[in-house]
């Protein structure tokens, strides 16, 4: 119901009982309420984006296809930004290396190679990038967290949670509970804890990302969780210290990043383009 009525909600997946306790304080890039600077929002470039066609194992090549008639309808289309996400899709349900998989990356290959040749014969200046926002890795064993068994429901007096799929916060009202809860967690084994210093690396030294969060080693899984009542085949969402949750990015000019390529500096080096 709630995807229905707010396809771009990232609440979607608390229990009702609870939802009237969280809010949406970010928001999805493609979210209209998204307020940082992005690529979207440069009316230089023509969009392409997956949630503008049907879902569905499809979707990559109908995006493709509206890519390349609009390359062939102009002499110089100029710079386009679209999106591919079925490997996504399958990445966490078939699995990484699987035969679907494969198969999917293939096709996915052969996307990128017919639109890069016929891009580069209108544009031939041009440059083409495929970047990735994060990594996949397969699950390998599942671990079950229960707060509500060993500390009761939760309450806005008291404490609240969030439990998805490779991480855990939570936000305490009634101090007297913080080291119960923090001792029980800490017990744990495959739930590492942040620490202020990392907090601070990552930029979550705001309150509203939790008084305690925690998260699972790559292979690693909470189930149930609100992700999901059962294990994904494959997940992401891992601390980024793991290196298969790093995403690719790559370019057909050299030179325009340095090693190590954030996010920041793909907008970067995008929006800076003269075009």
């Amino acid at each position: 119901v709630v995807d229905r009525l707010s396809p771009v909600s990232y609440t979607k997946n608390i229990p009702i009982p609870y939802l009237a306790d969280f809010d949406e304080t970010g928001f999805s890039v493609f979210d209209p309420r998204f307020s940082l600077p992005s690529l979207l929002d440069d009316p230089r470039w023509t969009k392409f984006l997956h949630h503008q066609f049907p879902p569905g194992r499809e979707r990559d090549g109908q995006i493709t296809q509206a890519v390349l008639e609009y390359i062939k309808g102009n002499e110089a289309p100029g710079p386009i930004l679209m999106t591919l996400v079925e490997i996504d899709h399958c990445s966490h349900w078939e699995g990484v290396g699987s035969a679907p998989y494969n198969e999917q990356l293939a096709e996915n290959d052969s996307y990128i190679q017919n639109l890069t040749e016929v891009y580069l014969a209108k544009e031939p200046e041009g440059i083409v990038f495929v970047v990735s926002d994060h990594g996949m890795t397969n699950i390998e064993r599942t671990i079950s967290i229960d707060l509500e068994g060993n500390f009761g429901k939760p309450s806005r007096n008291r404490y609240l949670y969030f439990s998805e799929a490779t991480l855990f916060r939570v936000w305490i009202e009634d101090e007297s509970m913080r080291g119960p809860i923090k001792a029980y967690l800490d017990g744990i084994h495959d739930l590492d804890g942040l620490d202020d210093d990392e907090r601070k690396e990552l930029g979550l030294t705001r309150p509203e990302f939790g008084d305690l969060i925690y998260h699972t080693p790559v292979g690693v899984q909470i189930v149930p969780s609100f992700w999901g009542p059962k294990p994904s085949v494959g997940m992401h969402g891992h601390h980024p210290k793991y290196a298969g949750q790093h995403g690719i990015c790559l370019s057909s000019e050299t030179d325009l990043f340095d090693d190590s390529v954030r996010a920041k500096d793909f907008h970067r080096v995008l929006s800076g383009f003269q075009v």
